[in-house]
């Protein structure tokens, strides 16, 4: 289970709302010695603009890689990739889970997590580990 240090959770939740309703991402940092507290979360830009953010993001994937070589180089680790949904719940969407599942196997090595945002204001959080035993991503619980 994910248990949020409060510093972190600060960040996530002004990101998220400062964005609303266009959806936010960014990633979820840990130690690894403790990879189920996060203690940072690290701001991304969505690439997606207008109408389009409202409904979906997109992460330069060279900005990802950079972070965590940034957080492995800090002895810490990338542990989630998150977006937030406006008005919505905070599950993953088939975009979602197309984006993130190259033929039977995860884009990334960690988990995704959904924040649920509403009416500018955080709601929900939901993180997501990818099973291979069903190729597709199932809900784990949040400390």
């Amino acid at each position: 289970m994910f248990e949020f240090r409060a510093r972190a959770l600060a960040e996530l939740r002004a990101h998220v709302e400062s964005g609303y309703p266009e959806e936010r991402c960014g990633l979820l940092i840990a130690a690894p010695e403790e990879p189920l507290r996060i203690t940072r979360c690290v701001p991304g830009k969505n690439l997606l603009v207008g109408a389009a953010a409202r409904r979906g993001f997109e992460l330069d994937s060279r900005w990802v890689l950079a972070q965590q070589e940034q957080a492995l180089a800090s002895g810490r680790r990338v542990v989630s990739l998150y977006h937030s949904h406006s008005d919505s719940p905070a599950t993953l969407s088939t975009r979602d889970r197309g984006s993130f599942i190259l033929g039977a196997v995860p884009a990334w090595e960690f988990a995704l997590t959904v924040v649920r945002v509403d009416e500018g204001l955080l709601a929900e959080i939901r993180h997501y580990r990818f099973d291979s035993s069903a190729h597709d991503y199932r809900e784990v619980g949040l400390g």
